[in-house]
């Protein structure tokens, strides 16, 4: 061990016990594990589409775009309370590919 350097750089022999740098500390004794549960939502979103409500998740995305970046105008945004809402519409003559979709995320005791 004494030919092994630790991850501070120092030429010394690793001691992983004393002084305990590691943080958070290992677990020893029996492994716990939370079972998280969870769902996810996927809405449509059609052209002409201004700030429609798709209700209370805990996180919503993009999930397919149909070339919108491109073109129009699209946001997916959150209140205070977790509700989610979508816009998508033309913006300069621009205008998204056709229908695009939000998925979102609903967790227990986030706003679900």
């Amino acid at each position: 061990m004494k030919d092994v350097t630790d991850v501070h750089g120092a030429a010394e022999p690793i001691d992983f016990h004393e002084p305990d740098w590691h943080w958070p500390p290992c677990q020893s004794g029996a492994w716990k594990y939370t079972t998280l549960n969870f769902t996810t939502s996927t809405y449509n979103i059609g052209k002409n589409t201004y700030n429609k409500s798709i209700g209370v998740h805990a996180y919503c995305a993009w999930t397919y775009l149909n070339g919108s970046p491109f073109g129009g105008f699209q946001q997916v945004y959150s209140d205070s309370n977790n509700n989610w809402y979508v816009n998508n519409y033309a913006w300069d003559n621009y205008a998204s590919g056709g229908t695009i979709s939000v998925t979102c995320l609903n967790l227990p005791n986030a706003g679900v």
